[in-house]
């Protein structure tokens, strides 16, 4: 499905957040499908287009290189495909992957396809406020440097916190957004992974898991708070990283 040209941001937020200039893009198209009603590629896109438009832009960093010309400007066009990993009762979670093509003379230049996970939250007990307190707790202990998945912020929200130097934890009421049929709905980075089967895990993965919850327990067993059953708040979260 062709698509006009992708909402500009501004030139400070384009360089803090892909180091490179602001390059013109041309056309998006959806490549969207699923076998189950509860989600739609469509408007899946439409939500991306709407509250993250900085990420249906090439990256400045992956363009710079190219080693292209200053005065070279290209035409890039946008790719956007869908695809579940997981649907049931709590959440149905779609692979997103963007991809950036253009030609230069006779040759096609494509960049490396960016991937995020959609998460549809099925589950309505699941208040607003319960999915940020998620959001939030994703967040902290990414900033504490904990092998999570990014929270993507709508880029309202994402100009925001760069206008602070990252400062503070930003508000992520804002990244809880509201699907079509009322439920709600988030982004994250994609992070490679798999399963482990019962009974067949490793040294080395239980090493790692116990590695995680350790230091977990750290940052947390001399303050008194527990994120686990949402005790804690969100500025107690950022008291905790100044410590």
């Amino acid at each position: 499905m062709p698509l006009k040209d992708v909402t500009p941001i501004p030139q400070f937020v384009r360089d803090e957040i892909f180091g490179g200039a602001d390059d013109e893009s041309s056309e998006s198209e959806a490549s969207c499908s699923s076998d189950q009603e509860s989600w739609n590629g469509e408007t899946i896109l439409a939500i991306l287009r709407r509250d993250f438009p900085h990420i249906m832009q090439p990256d400045g960093a992956l363009i710079a290189q190219l080693n292209l010309p200053v005065e070279k400007v290209l035409e890039w066009n946008c790719v956007v495909s869908c695809d579940e990993l997981t649907g049931g009762v709590e959440n149905d979670s779609v692979k997103v992957a963007i991809a950036f093509s253009a030609k230069d003379n006779d040759q096609i230049i494509e960049l490396p396809t960016q991937y995020y996970v959609f998460r549809i939250y099925n589950d309505l007990d699941k208040t607003k406020e319960y999915i940020k307190f998620e959001l939030c707790t994703l967040f902290f202990l990414g900033q504490n440097r904990f092998p999570v998945p990014f929270v993507i912020l709508p880029t309202e929200e994402l100009m925001s916190f760069v206008q602070s130097n990252y400062s503070k934890i930003p508000d992520m009421e804002k990244a809880v957004l509201e699907y079509v049929d009322g439920r709600l709905c988030a982004l994250f980075s994609y992070v490679h992974g798999f399963h482990v089967d019962k009974g067949k895990k490793t040294v080395n993965q239980v090493t790692q898991v116990a590695t995680f919850l350790g230091s977990l327990h750290k940052l947390t067993q001399f303050t008194g708070y527990s994120m686990l059953d949402m005790k804690v708040t969100i500025p107690e979260m950022v008291q905790m990283r100044s410590e």
